[in-house]
């Protein structure tokens, strides 16, 4: 893992390089942290010809920005999306690498873990075991429990212990009168608070902590010899005797020592359960071993979170895209009632379609120079305006501005002033007039549909709300029992 991030995070910094060194500096009107992956962003756009999401990226560009370059305002959206990405997944490589490097292996001195206190909890640890080569035998976990506490006991306790006792010590044998390998004596048995301390009858062949020495047998030999469990709580004490029988079927040397080491790590850990510090196996079938400490590192899941930001960034760009097109959208229904109205104001005064494009366009100019808000409505009349001055005809200008807003409701108006310049339709102002009283209508109608989607948005908060208010009734009620 320390490979692949570390290799993953330089190529990183090497494309970045790269990249600012094959364009440049970014532009100043580039700020904050995506000046670091601009030219990245600059070189992406420039190789992927196809990005997702291209065509709706630019109807909607289209539609935000009718006046000014598309390519320029497309090209500068999409370099902003890649800067962006390719910062966040920039982000995510250094955490994982930086996670990854964290890592590795302490070096426990003398195959010492210090246990919690008593009444602590108990604790996950991996640890891994070299041979005297340096060479690694295996990795385990390991439960690492808390210092116990003696507890009284009684005769029933015990009966229960002794009849499942004689079966918890084989560890990996298959029998009592069948034992090759180490059995697994504890001094603690879960469920149980004895503590449990053994004798041998010949610590020769079987030693206390269990392990068992049958090479001192000839081959193919064995011998039966009688385990003492003396089992002690508070004031209460019990012994009890297992017979065994042990069988040299191989030399020990041959066992793998990594096989034999989650048993003796198992006997360890109850065996010792009362001392503040497990003192690990310092050998395992005759080798010597030395114990490391396994860090676990979320340098994987970083990993794989950074690419997952890197393209939930990017599609996030095209939401903002597609949000601002909304709002416009819902600007302008609002606005349609009173832009109608004032034309037709403005037409019922004797003035033509020229002269009232032209006096509004010129009101809302002055009122932007004075420091007014910015009215999309009456951007597209500026832009009317504009069209109008560069020779275009009434009649052309009106449907440009229908194929510009995407309104139904300023497709029909315009429709009408089409019709009106092409036929010369004497009951305009009449239409117009009617065409102010369904504006209205449907302006109340879309005020009671955004008070209906605010109540539906105020759900969320109440459900919170209704949760923190269960949690504070229940809680005291759940502590008064």
């Amino acid at each position: 893992m320390k490979i692949l991030c570390g290799g993953l995070t330089a190529l990183y910094v090497c494309f970045l390089l790269a990249a600012r060194r094959l364009r440049g500096r970014p532009p100043d009107s580039v700020r904050g942290a995506e000046r670091i992956c601009y030219p990245a962003g600059s070189l992406l756009y420039e190789r992927i010809p196809r990005l997702p999401g291209r065509a709706g990226v630019r109807q909607a560009l289209s539609v935000l920005y009718p006046s000014r370059s598309l390519i320029g305002r497309e090209e500068a959206h999409q370099i902003r999306k890649l800067s962006l990405s390719l910062l966040a997944l920039g982000a995510g490589l250094f955490l994982s690498a930086a996670a990854a490097f964290s890592g590795g292996e302490g070096v426990l001195p003398e195959g010492r873990l210090v246990r919690e206190e008593a009444g602590g909890e108990d604790r996950e640890v991996l640890v891994r075991a070299r041979g005297q080569d340096g060479k690694v035998l295996g990795t385990w976990p390991l439960t690492l429990s808390s210092r116990q506490r003696t507890r009284e006991e009684c005769e029933a306790l015990s009966d229960a212990l002794l009849e499942i006792l004689p079966d918890l010590i084989l560890g990996e044998n298959g029998g009592r009168d069948r034992v090759t390998g180490d059995l697994v004596l504890p001094r603690r048995a879960e469920g149980y608070p004895f503590l449990i301390r053994w004798q041998s009858q010949d610590t020769s062949l079987v030693e206390e902590n269990g392990s068992v020495h049958s090479e001192q047998l000839e081959e193919g030999g064995e011998r039966s010899l009688v385990l003492t469990a003396r089992l002690t709580c508070g004031d209460y004490h019990r012994e009890a005797e297992i017979p065994v029988t042990l069988v040299r079927e191989k030399s020990p040397a041959s066992a793998d020592p990594g096989s034999l080491i989650p048993g003796l790590l198992d006997q360890a850990n109850a065996g010792q359960a009362r001392d503040p510090v497990l003192v690990l196996p310092d050998r395992a079938g005759g080798e010597a071993l030395t114990w490391t400490l396994v860090k676990e590192t979320p340098a994987f899941p970083l990993l794989a979170l950074s690419v997952l930001v890197f393209a939930l960034v990017y599609m996030a760009g095209d939401l903002d895209l597609e949000k601002a097109v909304r709002a416009r959208q819902r600007e302008m229904d609002l606005a349609y009632p009173g832009f109608v109205s004032r034309f037709s104001l403005c037409l019922g005064a004797g003035m033509s379609i020229r002269s009232v494009f032209y006096r509004m366009g010129e009101e809302y100019r002055l009122e932007k120079e004075a420091g007014g808000a910015r009215k999309e409505v009456m951007e597209e009349v500026l832009l009317v305006c504009h069209a109008l001055d560069s020779g275009i005809s009434e009649q052309e200008a009106c449907l440009q501005l229908a194929r510009r807003c995407r309104n139904p409701s300023y497709t029909r108006f315009c429709s009408l002033l089409a019709q009106n310049l092409k036929k010369g339709n004497r009951v305009l102002l009449d239409i117009l007039r009617l065409e102010c009283g369904q504006a209205d209508r449907q302006r109340k109608d879309l005020a009671i549909k955004l008070g209906e989607e605010a109540s539906t948005r105020l759900l969320f908060p109440m459900a919170i709300l209704l949760m923190v208010t269960m949690v504070i009734i229940m809680v005291p009620a759940w502590y008064s029992f």
